[in-house]
Order: structure tokens, then C-alpha cells, then sequence
């Protein structure tokens, strides 16, 4: 099927989320959220039970200069298992020792984006000290994610529900398909969401809107979507080709980034200078300190191979 690809309308933020950097570095030396030892947080005794209460399911990688990361649990609609969760950690960290992916894409296997945890596993974390473990093991993970020194973007195809929602908001951009949704249920289960999704979903639509979506638990469709600025672009789609959703994904990327001519340092450092810093509110600091990053960044990649390949071939042009 061709695809084709709807601009966002100018009243849509599409760079409102964060990236976290420092004076003499792009990226600041990721730092856990929470540690070992606060709150009763231990890192490897939860990974354990985890696996050992919900094993199951994967969460594939395919490393290139655009990464593919893949939610596989069809069967249950990509619920998240505890074996999911603890992968999903380890494909992060696997990400953030690439030096050549320019962008990550996100999706789920089939037909479905993520129906959010696994309720089996949900039967089981009946504790309030599990809620607690569960959200401070999550909100590290899907930090890590969200600090990636790469373009990430979740590839939306039918649902993305609960966990599966908030998994979405960590990514740069969400790019949804005509038949997807996001609904964020937590409402119903007693709970709000716990995995950094409130703090992600207010930086994306602001805080009236968040709590409309929470309180709601409305289904927010692909439309709707980016209306509100949730999603960053659709996908249209008619019967000559078929492709899958990471390709047509990746067709999205290249069309609007043009990932194939543009330098994997040169995407970190727009990134990095782009989004406000995540460790302190960006707008309260002082415009010195501002330039000054942007100064920083700027000198990570002037003069560098990219620039030097850029002006070699203006000047051949112009010879």
C-alpha cells in the first residue's frame, strides 16, 4: 500500500518533550531517577520477580542506523510481561551503546501497539510496596529511553492502552496509523499511571488536558490525536503496497529527516540543543546558561568530520 504522509498543522508543538545535557557535554552521564536502596528499591530483586512471576514475550532489537525495537506479545495484544519489562531495560542500554543509530522506532508485533501490563502480572503485584518497586524499575527504564541521544519514534498501529500509553509518551514523536488509538485506563483499575506517563503526557498537551485524558480515560483516536498535539503526524494509507509498520515507519523518518544525507552527530547535537533540560525547568534558567549550552553543543560538532564533508563540497560545487 503507498503511504502517504500528513504534515502536522503549525498549531502542533512537534518538539515539546526534553532531553537532559550538560556545559562541556551533549548528554549529561545518565543518572537512574531512583537507586538502589531508596525507598526499599532493590534493582536485581525485582528484575527477579519478574521474571519469575510473568515469564514470557520479548522485546526484539534490530540495530542499524535506524533501530527498530519491537513488542512482542501478540497473543496478548504486546502486554508487557515481567520478562518484557526486565528486556526492555536491557535493549535501552543496548541503544545507548550504538554510535551509529541516528533514530529508534518503537512498535509493536501485529496488529496492536501495547495493551500495558500484563494482568497476570497485575494479579500478583498486589502490595503498595509493589506499585512502588514497579513504578520507580519503569520510570528509570523509560527515562533511559527518553534520554537517547537519538531521534526515537513510536510507530502507533491499534492500540496503545495503560502502560502501552505511557510507553508512547516517552518517545520524540508519535507517528499513528488510521485504525490506532490511545486510552490511557488506569482510571478504571484505581490507579494513575506511574511510569513518568502524567509527567511526560503534561510536558506533551500541558496540565488541562492531561487531566481531562486521565480522568476521562476517554479513547483518543488518531485524529483527535494530533489535534491536540499527541500525535506528530498520521499515516495515510491506500491498497498498492503493503508494507510493515516499522517500514513504513522508517519511510516517515527518511522523508522528514533526511536520516541518509545528515550525520549521526549532527542529529545528537539538534537534539540536544532542541529540547529543554529534564533535570531543571529551562525556562527558569538564566539565558547566560542557555547560550552557554548552546555554545557547548555547537563546539561538539564544528570543524568535526560532517562539517568538514558539508564544506568540501560546497567548495568543489563552487569550483
Amino acid at each position: 500500500m503507498v503511504h502517504q504522509f500528513i504534515k502536522l498543522g503549525t498549531g502542533c508543538s512537534l518538539l515539546n518533550n526534553r532531553l537532559s545535557h550538560s556545559y562541556g557535554f551533549i548528554y549529561r552521564r545518565y543518572h537512574w531517577v531512583y537507586r538502589n536502596g531508596e525507598e526499599g528499591y532493590d534493582e536485581n530483586e525485582i528484575e527477579s520477580r519478574f521474571t519469575s512471576l510473568s515469564p514470557g514475550g520479548s522485546i526484539d532489537l534490530k540495530l542499524g542506523e535506524v533501530s527498530v525495537v519491537t513488542i512482542n506479545n501478540p497473543e496478548k495484544r504486546n502486554a508487557l510481561t515481567g520478562n518484557m519489562l526486565v528486556e526492555m531495560r536491557n535493549v535501552v542500554k543496548q541503544l545507548w551503546k550504538s554510535k551509529t543509530t541516528k533514530a529508534v522506532l518503537l512498535c509493536g508485533k501485529g496488529d496492536a501497539f501495547c495493551s500495558g501490563l500484563d494482568f497476570g502480572l497485575a494479579t500478583q503485584l498486589t502490595e503498595p510496596q509493589d506499585g512502588t518497586n514497579m513504578c520507580m524499575y519503569m520510570q528509570n527504564t523509560m527515562t533511559l529511553f527518553q534520554l537517547l541521544p537519538c531521534i526515537t519514534v513510536a510507530a502507533i498501529k491499534g492500540g496503545a492502552l495503560g502502560g502501552g500509553a505511557e510507553v508512547a509518551t516517552a518517545a520524540d514523536y508519535r507517528l499513528m496509523f488510521p485504525d490506532s488509538m490511545i486510552q490511557f485506563v488506569h482510571k478504571k483499575m484505581g490507579i494513575i499511571p506511574g511510569w513518568g506517563g502524567v509527567t511526560r503526557l503534561r510536558d506533551i498537551v500541558g496540565s488541562r488536558k492531561t487531566m481531562h485524558l486521565l480522568a476521562s480515560s476517554m479513547r483518543i483516536d488518531c485524529k483527535f490525536s494530533l489535534l491536540i498535539g499527541l500525535a506528530d503526524a498520521l499515516v495515510s494509507e491506500t491498497d498498492e503496497e503493503d508494507l510493515s509498520t516499522s517500514d513504513v515507519a522508517e519511510k516517515w523518518l527518511e522523508h522528514t529527516f533526511k536520516l541518509c544525507e545528515t550525520d549521526a552527530s549532527v542529529l545528537r547535537a539538534i537534539k540536544a540543543a532542541s529540547y529543554d533540560s529534564t533535570m531543571e525547568n529551562d525556562r527558569t534558567l538564566p539565558l547566560f546558561f542557555k547560550l552557554k549550552r548552546e555554545k557547548d553543543i555547537l563546539s561538539s560538532v564544528w570543524g568535526r568530520t560532517a562539517n568538514k564533508k558539508a564544506l568540501n563540497k560546497v567548495r568543489m560545487k563552487n569550483s
